[in-house]
């Protein structure tokens, strides 16, 4: 009834060796109620257990300051479970041992994924390059905005092994990435992608993020697009950034530059991006709307460089939620300025088309999941055709 290949395990073929055994096809004295089954129905649910048995599953990761996201997806993109865990300190170990956790605590939710294990896999996002050839992420470092406030630096050794650690302390293929990069995935997948091959994603967090479609295949950067120097000249924002530049995307567009700059401009220390909206609907000066007009701008100058270089025909912008609700002080400043984007690209490519994307629990991990499925089962999202064009 299976192929000689198939390997179903016990919790899948549940069913089938229920009705087995109550059928004409169970042998002679198995079981009381012999023949109540017809061989139909037995031929049907091996279908089914078959179907599953060869069902491809991912769990995906998103990594945050103090937290990680988990999700299990299936070979469909379907979410099945979903978890998050605070983490005790930002420690690669410390990582590690909660990604196992939560891997494990995620298969034990989803029957049958335990079972078939060699049919599961793992995808891992954090915001920082990464190597995918090797699975190493060559640098993670999160500097606290230059202004008083709670938030602590964050630092990895270079070059960790990243994909070797998790698939040591998972036990199942691993494919780390950059955190934009998963986003892309989950545009690919879900949204912009079902309306063209070609676009792009940014995304502020902490800093600022981006990364590329091109034919509806995701471009193996990662695109560090904090780097970008975009203010330069303007003395007011233009800080000292990481890579060694003055006046960096980073620095100004990213949730830490507007933190720094909320305090710039109002000598108010805030904890985190909300709290920076909360003043800059109080504020009557309109000190801290400038926080978010200046980073609107930066990024506006970003988009306008990918949208140069690359010509996406759809730009994703991925920011907090606080960022992208029209009818807010500090969202309105944003979107007011970014939208302005088209006078910093070329004019044949101000036709670009803006999306505005809040940042929501689960797509980061759910683009890593789908990551995964790519890149260790070849599992491409159904709506593309084979030129990479959305049906």
């Amino acid at each position: 009834m299976f192929d000689n290949d198939e390997t179903v395990s016990p919790a899948e073929l549940s069913e089938f060796e229920q009705l087995l055994a109550r059928s004409s096809l169970a042998p002679a004295g198995n079981t009381p109620d012999r023949d109540t089954i017809d061989a139909a129905s037995v031929q049907r649910a091996a279908v089914k257990a078959k179907g599953q048995s060869r069902t491809r599953y991912a769990v995906g990761i998103e990594l945050v300051p103090h937290r990680i996201v988990a999700v299990l997806i299936d070979e469909h993109g379907a979410r099945l479970a979903d978890e998050q865990l605070v983490l005790a300190d930002m420690e690669v170990g410390t990582v590690i041992s909660a990604v196992a956790s939560a891997t494990a605590s995620l298969m034990d939710a989803v029957p049958g994924t335990k079972a078939a294990c060699e049919r599961v896999t793992l995808g891992f996002q954090l915001g920082g390059p990464v190597d995918t050839a090797t699975g190493t992420a060559l640098f993670y470092h999160k500097s606290p905005p230059r202004a008083p406030g709670p938030i602590e630096e964050i630092r990895w050794p270079d070059n960790q092994p990243l994909g070797q650690m998790l698939e040591e302390a998972t036990g199942l293929p691993s494919y780390p990435d950059n955190d934009a990069c998963a986003l892309a995935m989950f545009q690919l997948w879900f949204g912009a992608g079902r309306e063209t091959s070609r676009f792009a994603v940014v995304l502020i967090s902490e800093g600022v993020g981006g990364a590329l479609v091109i034919d509806g295949r995701l471009f193996d950067g990662p695109m560090e697009l904090g780097n970008l120097s975009v203010l330069p000249d303007k003395t007011d924002s233009a800080r000292p950034c990481d890579c060694g530049s003055i006046g960096c995307l980073e620095t100004t567009g990213g949730i830490h530059g507007i933190l720094e700059n909320v305090y710039h401009y109002t000598g108010e220390s805030i904890g985190g991006v909300a709290a920076g909206a909360d003043l800059a609907e109080r504020d009557d000066t309109r000190e801290a709307r400038e926080a978010f007009a200046v980073a609107g701008h930066a990024n506006a100058k970003g988009i306008g460089v990918i949208v140069n270089f690359a010509r996406p025909r759809q730009v994703v912008l991925y920011a907090p939620a606080v960022m992208t609700e029209p009818g807010r002080a500090a969202a309105d400043a944003f979107l007011t300025e970014v939208r302005k984007f088209a006078r910093f690209c070329h004019p044949a490519f101000r036709g670009t088309q803006l999306r505005i994307e809040p940042l929501r629990p689960y797509d980061g991990a759910h683009g890593a999941a789908l990551l995964a499925l790519e890149r260790c089962f070849g599992i491409r999202p159904g709506h593309l055709t084979a030129t990479g064009e959305p049906q």
